[in-house]
């Protein structure tokens, strides 16, 4: 199968590879989601901020994200990494599942390597042994369990008054989460019976011989409940979620099924940061830190305000609690400096939130240099908050290679506890 690697924000034309067919099913694709993930040329794909992997008939595009101004397939290979990475991170993806031996990222397209670690994920739940549950089952029986239906036995049983109409209880494996992954298998044996995974696919198969197939829809999934007994399906329901939302057969011509895996860059990028930060709390026990996301207050009528990260910490110097902001901002600033909205975001979130410091956390790129600069006085803000600050942020989460820099999340509350030391003092 071949493979073509782009960035974000590039184009993709029409050419040897990528051909007329390829390009009409994209569109196809595009339309079918409402056109949020490109826009359209003339027999050009334009990329926006979306990342991922296409798979469009015998056609891989893996769309990658790029914070530096480096090309060729070094950079490819790269910022392909950083991608399994991010997705691993945020748990999309869990390479964990898979072994050393046969995780070899740069020589693994991103679809394969989803197929790859959804398959291990099912392998291990097979393994462990797949969950039964009770369910209702309705049956014309020849002995009498459960309970009589009258009404459907006295319409199908008065020449048969051997046979009895009922509803039982049945513990079996034909639940919700096994359908789902029998759905997902299904998608990788129908989608193309040359593929690498296609014995493997039917071999697990096999162990879903009993299972039923079912309507699922986005409420089928939003509704799952995980228990200590149903855990070990989670991470492979995650990838099975993807696999069947994002699967579009016979898209009018029937010729070229595409599977789109596709996430939202900024998105990505929010979560990323707020858990490498997340994993450093236990460093700053003295401190008393404490980071939260998606936190918002009310702030007109209806509306409310939502910065990325919400940060709390008992400050050394006096022992009260201090409040900073972190948003983060997968672009690169235009001369190293904030927009005028950025930095007026900042200040409305300092003020709502009581916050000494605010932080735009942009990905390192040509040697920016990090920045502080106070706001000015404001006669609308409080007397006991006047003092307040926007500083700037170039977190490097990636190594040469596009392995995650362990250190990056350190780096980065180090540098927010002296800044917000620094104003409050």
């Amino acid at each position: 199968m071949a493979v073509i690697r782009v960035f974000e924000y590039s184009h993709l034309a029409v050419g040897e590879l990528f051909t007329e067919k390829h390009f009409e099913q994209i569109v196809k694709y595009n339309e079918m989601h409402g056109n949020k993930y490109f826009n359209i040329g003339n027999r050009r794909v334009y990329f926006k901020n979306y990342v991922g992997v296409l798979e469009v008939g015998n056609l891989t595009i893996e769309i990658l994200p790029k914070a530096d101004r480096t090309e060729g397939e070094t950079a490819k290979n790269k910022w392909h990494n950083a991608l399994v990475y991010m997705l691993h991170i945020c748990g999309h993806l869990n390479i964990d599942s898979i072994s050393q031996a046969d995780l070899q990222i740069q020589k693994l397209s991103l679809i394969d390597l989803f197929y790859k670690v959804f398959l291990a994920e099912v392998e291990a739940i097979v393994h462990q042994g797949l969950i039964r549950k009770y369910r209702y089952n309705t049956d014309n029986r020849n002995f009498l369990k459960g309970r009589l239906i009258f009404s459907k036995h006295i319409a199908q049983n008065h020449l048969h008054k051997e046979k009895f109409y009922t509803a039982a209880q049945i513990y079996d494996h034909d639940n919700i989460l096994n359908q789902i992954l029998l759905k997902a298998l299904k998608i990788l044996k129908l989608k193309n019976k040359s593929n690498r995974f296609y014995n493997e696919v039917c071999g697990l198969l096999y162990y879903f011989d009993n299972i039923s197939e079912t309507h699922l829809s986005d409420n089928t999934f939003d509704n799952l409940k995980f228990n200590r007994n149903t855990a070990k399906y989670e991470k492979a329901i995650i990838l099975a979620r993807l696999i069947i939302q994002n699967y579009s057969p016979d898209i009018k011509t029937g010729t070229n099924p595409v599977i789109g895996l596709l996430f939202d860059m900024n998105a990505l990028y929010e979560k990323v940061v707020y858990r490498l930060l997340k994993k450093q709390e236990p460093q700053y026990l003295q401190n008393k830190l404490k980071l939260s996301s998606q936190y918002s207050k009310k702030f007109w009528n209806s509306r409310t305000i939502r910065p990325d990260i919400l940060g709390n910490y008992n400050a050394s110097f006096d022992q009260s609690k201090h409040c900073f902001i972190i948003d983060t901002k997968w672009k690169r600033p235009h001369d190293g400096n904030p927009s005028d909205d950025d930095l007026k975001q900042m200040f409305t979130y300092n003020v709502h939130f009581g916050a000494y410091t605010s932080i735009l956390v942009y990905p390192q790129c040509d040697q920016q240099v990090s920045k502080c600069d106070a706001f000015y006085d404001s006669v609308s803000i409080r007397h006991d908050f006047k003092k307040h600050t926007c500083a700037t942020f170039y977190i490097q989460l990636f190594n040469e290679n596009g392995s995650i820099n362990k250190n990056a999340g350190v780096e980065l509350l180090n540098s927010i506890i002296e800044k917000t030391s620094e104003v409050a003092v």
